[in-house]
């Protein structure tokens, strides 16, 4: 799992007026939470923190907090998108311990061609625990072979050494269809083929 640093500031002014003033500058509102941190309001680079989900959403995050410490090991746990232009509007960052194993999401991909019919992703997200080391970026399922009514299972996934999967094992992942009659269109979520486009980040 990659690193990736961002520095911060605490954020003492909570009103509107700064938080417009913020975003002029190129900064968002975050929130820090943990074990050792109280709940801490701070100001960061919404560059930054962009460049740190390019990495991965699971990305672990070195958090250095200008005038109270740090680095701190954190994980993005939430975002707030602007609903027009899909900027970053607000953060909550999570401290983690290396140590200590987490509940998080990791998305669902397929590769490889089926044997007719249309490969469709009913699960798109997979729970997971694991040590924060070793969130896998995606989870990858092959399709390759399989015809209409086949499907794989969550008991199916191969999945790296100590993850533990919190879905239901027998939770439909990928089931195969019959091909759309006449126009061939393959319905939502649905794909004659590689399904492994990279999922964008904001």
């Amino acid at each position: 799992m990659p690193e990736y640093s961002i520095e911060a500031s605490v954020r003492g002014n909570m009103s509107r007026s700064y938080r417009k003033e913020l975003f002029r500058k190129g900064l968002i509102p975050a929130v820090v939470y943990g074990k050792t941190l109280k709940s801490l309001s701070l100001e960061v680079p919404e560059k930054e923190v962009k460049g740190a989900l390019q990495a991965g959403r699971n990305t672990i995050i070195n958090l250095k907090v200008s005038g109270n410490g740090g680095p701190y090991k954190v994980m993005v746990r939430d975002l707030q998108l602007d609903p027009i232009n899909k900027t970053i509007i607000h953060a909550d960052f999570q401290q983690i311990s290396l140590r200590d194993k987490i509940r998080t999401s990791v998305p669902i991909h397929i590769s490889g061609r089926v044997s007719g019919g249309l490969a469709r992703i009913v699960l798109r997200n997979l729970e997971i625990s694991c040590l924060p080391a070793r969130i896998p970026d995606r989870v990858t399922v092959d399709v390759t072979g399989m015809e209409p009514g086949d499907s794989i299972t969550v008991s199916d996934l191969d999945l790296p050494k100590g993850v533990n999967v919190l879905d239901d094992p027998g939770a439909t992942v990928v089931t195969v269809t019959a091909p759309a009659e006449e126009t061939g269109d393959s319905e939502g979520g649905e794909t004659p083929g590689n399904d492994d486009e990279k999922e964008k980040v904001p």
